[in-house]
């Protein structure tokens, strides 16, 4: 009995009569987490401890049929005859995982009838739940088929006990335990049968007869596979077989089998031959032993999992098409479990954040290796809640998160992320904010009323300005209707007014006499404009107005007084004139001064109304008459400059201006203007133009550096070609721009020194350095004066750029110097060597001879210094201008490969590397013998100032029009008070040197029209020798 009770697939446990657990099978130990050794023979309801963690009553407490069923934590509770079926959700199942179980209780009689325990089972239903309507139903057919079974059970029980009563008591209590052995299979919901070592069936229950369609009496007590036949017509080995032998053809019958432990798993699709029922069936065979662990038989338990096997199906599918509408949803989304991993990423969010399924989020977004602090995602589990939040990514885009909780298809807690990007909304919507804030602040602190209203006349906005001036408060006007403030009469030419408001023309304006709340009347203009929507239905107006009253009285006592100041006007000297509002301006009246400046009289003028247009200059009639027809359409004053054709003949300027004089309603009247004649002031701005003219042309073609200064805002107002290319700026980089952020120190220095030192204005020719945009040191000639721009103090400054004739006349002074020692070596050096040759020859034949042996070592010193001068005397001699020289077309770079031996040999000697880069260049004229001792003396120059193991470099290459032969070392360079002297005869800063090495290159470039350019820091020397081709 414990053995069957241990094989269930259902958690099971067993009480007796006391309450007290004498059985605790293997699945409610992995349902409870309490093991079996823990909780068998203890009473007290202490099995309630492992379902709550404290000793209550549990379902199988309620079998007493007298006593009223509390429901307790049960969401269904039903009786049905002797045994409860009830539904709970236990939160501590499977290690705090939870689950929805079904339960059931029944009591356990002994052969007399007599109570003598229960049983529970408990089932894992959580999977089952979606078709939970099919299981109630099944088991509505279950429980009476458990009733017309518990009928006959009780019938075969008195038959029993009439049978057993005439055996022994030993005998009466062992069928009394088989007889709760066959209940206890018989109670249970899945189909069972069970088997003897014999393959006999002793065990038959209900639910196997049922599914089967084969009644206990067929198959009980036979063998030879009779189990097999109701499940495939005919006997033949099955999954209980497999306890007995290990037969791998049996296990060909099935989808698969799996063994745990001594239990044998398995699924098959089946089709009854009895019922033709289809189904797919999972079972489970288990083998049974005696107290001595002896095999005694066998039980197999089946159920049907075809409803499971298709809601698995569909929950598949669903899943699929679920995870694609997802995938292709025009959004981030994914799915975040519990420990931070995203299980599921759509198209969108793999593209924007890469492969991430299977990452953690901290991960992905935040490139972290442990979760945030406050992770707001995770706390949609805890609270069941949806969670909208913002995050700033770490490219600087905001997006907005939806987190909402989401239970997967196979039950499983995961949160829904749904990621909008609202970068571009959110600026646009702040910039929208921001918009809106300077609008509502420029509109409120307008003086002009400003309102809004529907065009039935509902007030929607007022500013500040119109509460103020119609003394009523803003929350009164907001709804109201504005026509109920103005008066009957102003109402009346406002409906007129908007009238003429049209797509055309969503803009008019309007001057209205408005009788105010306190009985005053107020002349206000407004300006009102139509909106409209994209059908064109005018949706709103916008009106803008101010108080004319002010104007109007004025106006009004201007008309009054027009004649006091008419003989006024006519005494100014300017013709003052009245003309209609017709195309060509027709005149209507004209001041005396018109037979003045003009030569006309009054009365002729006036008689012919169309003088003006007939007098006005042919090439500018066109213009000023295009003119004078936009005045009268845009209502503002006319302005105008043109020629007129006077009575003489002669030809003046006249500067014309002109309003519109209206009525008191607005209306217009007339022109009236005023015409001056600014003759005189166009010739003196010809002249002051073509002045300009001459100036900027001589300022701009100056080879001499030109520049206005503005000396109060101290920037640049304008340069000429020459400073810009001399200072390396573009012009808009130095126009409005000030010195100090366009110049480097020392610039400013000298800036600032001139303009303290006005005293001494106009400067003239001050030497000074100036630095361009480069950094590099130039020589100027300084010159500059104060200056009025259009009434603003400037002052002009002009630079001429000596450098270059510095460096010429540096350059001609060092020739000069050149030539004149070698002129001096050329007339004495013949004088010279013949007595050096006379005692060197005289001090060999001393060597020779036996009574000067003691003193040979000094002998040999003399003439090793008679040598040394001599070969100063040749240097000193190679320097003369007039030396003769055999220059020939030849290659540079074939005299360098042919020094590069001896070259390199004297590296060697040094430790010095040599590295040659000779790119391809044409010939040009050459002496071998010159070139060969230039570069030899550039070479070992910088062999000297280089150190053991450094490499020295030769390069020759084409620069433009040039041949540059260039030798660079990487030494400590050449001190600035050194480099100055280079070239000098007899200058030199080694200890043995006769300082003609350079002086005698510098000759041989000369000889050869080229020039030496010594370039020099802290990382070496380079002598560029530049050949003019």
């Amino acid at each position: 009995l414990l053995d069957i009770i241990e094989f269930l697939p259902d958690a099971t446990f067993v009480i007796d009569q006391d309450k007290k657990v004498i059985a605790w099978n293997k699945a409610i130990e992995e349902m409870t987490g309490v093991p079996k050794k823990n909780i068998i023979g203890k009473g007290n309801h202490a099995y309630g401890v492992a379902f709550h963690g404290k000793p209550i009553p549990l379902l199988i407490d309620l079998i007493d049929p007298d006593q009223q069923i509390a429901e307790g934590p049960f969401y269904s509770v039903e009786r049905k005859e002797d045994t409860l079926y009830a539904q709970v959700f236990f939160q501590n199942a499977f290690a705090g995982k939870g689950a929805h179980l079904w339960l059931k209780a029944s009591p356990l009689y002994d052969s007399h009838g007599n109570l003598v325990g229960a049983i529970e089972s408990i089932r894992d239903i959580t999977n089952l739940k979606q078709i939970e309507d099919e299981l109630r139903k099944h088991r509505d057919y279950l429980e009476e088929l458990v009733k017309e079974r518990t009928a006959d059970l009780r019938e075969a029980n008195q038959q029993l006990h009439v049978e057993i009563a005439e055996r022994r008591q030993a005998e009466e209590a062992l069928r009394s335990a088989q007889q709760q052995l066959m209940d206890i299979i018989d109670f249970l919901p899945d189909p069972t049968f069970v088997v003897d070592r014999g393959k006999k069936v002793i065990a038959w229950n209900r639910a196997i007869a049922e599914m089967t369609g084969v009644p206990k009496e067929a198959v009980m007590e036979r063998g030879a596979y009779a189990y097999a036949v109701p499940f495939y017509g005919s006997p033949q080995p099955i999954l209980i077989d497999l306890i007995f032998s290990d037969d791998r053809e049996i296990e060909k019958k099935y989808m698969y089998v799996d063994r745990q432990d001594k239990k044998i798993f398995a699924e098959k699709y089946s089709r009854f031959p009895f019922s033709g029922i289809e189904s797919i069936m999972w079972g489970v065979a288990a083998p049974l032993f005696d107290k001595h662990g002896s095999l005694v038989g066998a039980v197999e338990s089946i159920r049907d999992i075809t409803k499971h096997k298709q809601a698995e199906s569909a929950l598949k599918t669903e899943r699929q098409r679920f995870y694609y509408v997802l995938d292709r949803l025009p959004a981030f989304i994914c799915l975040l479990t519990k420990n931070y991993s995203i299980s599921f990423a759509n198209l969108y969010f793999r593209e924007r954040f890469g492969d991430s399924i299977g990452k953690p989020c901290y991960e992905v977004y935040r490139k972290q290796n442990k979760p945030c602090a406050n992770c707001p995602t995770l706390d949609v589990l805890k609270t069941d809640t949806t969670v909208e939040w913002e995050w700033t990514s770490l490219d600087g885009r905001v997006y907005q998160i939806y987190d909402y909780p989401f239970n997967d298809m196979d039950g499983s807690r995961l949160v829904l992320e749904l990621m909008v990007d609202i970068t571009e909304s959110k600026q646009i919507k702040e910039d929208l904010e921001m918009s809106e804030a300077r609008y509502r602040a420029i509109v409120e602190d307008q003086t002009e009323f400003i309102c809004r209203y529907l065009p039935v006349g509902t007030i929607t906005f007022v500013n500040e300005a119109y509460c103020r001036y119609f003394g009523i408060k803003r929350e009164e006007l907001l709804g109201s209707n504005f026509r109920t403030s103005i008066g009957v009469n102003a109402v009346k030419q406002l409906e007129e007014h908007f009238s003429t408001i049209n797509t055309r023309n969503p803009v008019a304006t309007i001057e209205l006499n408005v009788l105010m709340s306190w009985g005053e009347n107020r002349w206000q203009h407004w300006t009102n404009r139509g909106i409209f929507n994209e059908q064109g239905h005018l949706i709103e107006f916008q009106s803008v107005g101010h108080d004319i009253t002010k104007r109007k009285l004025a106006e009004q006592a201007l008309q009054e007084s027009e004649t006091k100041y008419r003989t006024l006007v006519e005494r100014i000297p300017a013709i003052t004139y009245i003309a209609r509002l017709d195309k060509t301006s027709t005149t209507m009246y004209v001041s005396p001064q018109i037979e003045t400046i003009l030569g006309f009289t009054q009365a002729d003028f006036e008689a012919e109304p169309d003088t003006w247009h007939q007098q006005l200059h042919p090439d500018d009639r066109e213009r000023v008459l295009a003119e004078l027809s936009l005045f009268h359409g845009n209502n503002k004053p006319f302005q105008s400059e043109y020629r007129m054709l006077a009575h003489d003949g002669r030809i003046l300027w006249m500067k014309d201006e002109a309003n519109i004089t209206r009525d008191s309603d607005g209306r217009p009247l007339y022109v009236q203007g005023i015409m001056f004649d600014i003759t005189q002031q166009k010739q003196v701005e010809e002249a002051l133009r073509t002045s300009e003219e001459r100036f900027n042309k001589a300022f701009n073609a100056s080879p001499v550096l030109q520049a206005i200064i503005s000396l109060s805002r101290k920037c640049f107002i304008d340069v000429n070609e020459s400073w810009l290319r001399a200072m390396g700026f573009k012009r808009e980089e130095l126009l409005n721009q000030t010195i100090y952020e366009r110049y480097i120190n020392e610039n400013i220095a000298l800036y600032e020194n001139i303009i303290k030192s006005r005293d001494q204005w106009p400067i003239h020719n001050m030497e000074f350095i100036f630095h361009p945009k480069t950094g590099e040191k130039r020589a100027g000639l300084f010159s500059g004066d104060e200056i009025y721009l259009g009434g603003e103090r400037c002052f002009l400054a002009a630079i001429r750029d000596i450098t270059e004739k510095m460096q010429f006349e540096k350059e001609m002074a060092r020739l000069d110097r050149l030539n004149l020692v070698g002129e001096m070596a050329a007339g004495i050096g013949h004088e010279i060597r013949n007595p050096m040759t006379s005692v060197r020859g005289f001090l060999q034949i001393f060597c020779t001879r036996k009574e000067f042996a003691p003193y040979k070592e000094h002998l040999d010193l003399m003439i090793e210094e008679l040598d040394r001068a001599n070969t100063i005397i040749t240097e000193f001699l190679s320097l003369a201008k007039d030396k003769a020289v055999e220059q020939k077309p030849q290659n540079l770079n074939h005299i360098v490969q042919a020094l590069s031996p001896l070259i390199m040999a004297d590296g060697m000697v040094a430790d010095k590397h040599i590295e040659f880069e000779l790119n391809a260049i044409p010939e040009i004229a050459l002496d071998n013998k010159e070139i060969r001792q230039l570069i030899l003396n550039l070479v070992r120059n910088g062999f000297e100032a280089m150190s053991p193991g450094d490499k020295l470099k030769i390069k020759t290459f084409r620069d433009e029009n040039f041949i540059v032969l260039a030798v660079q070392d990487p030494g400590k360079g050449i001190e600035p008070d050194v480099l100055e002297k280079l070239g000098t005869p007899f200058f030199t800063t080694k200890d043995n040197g006769t300082g003609l090495g350079l002086a005698m290159c510098y000759s041989i470039a000369a000889r050869h029209n080229a020039t030496i350019k010594v370039e020099t820091g802290a990382t070496g020397t380079t002598f560029s020798v530049r050949f003019r081709m």
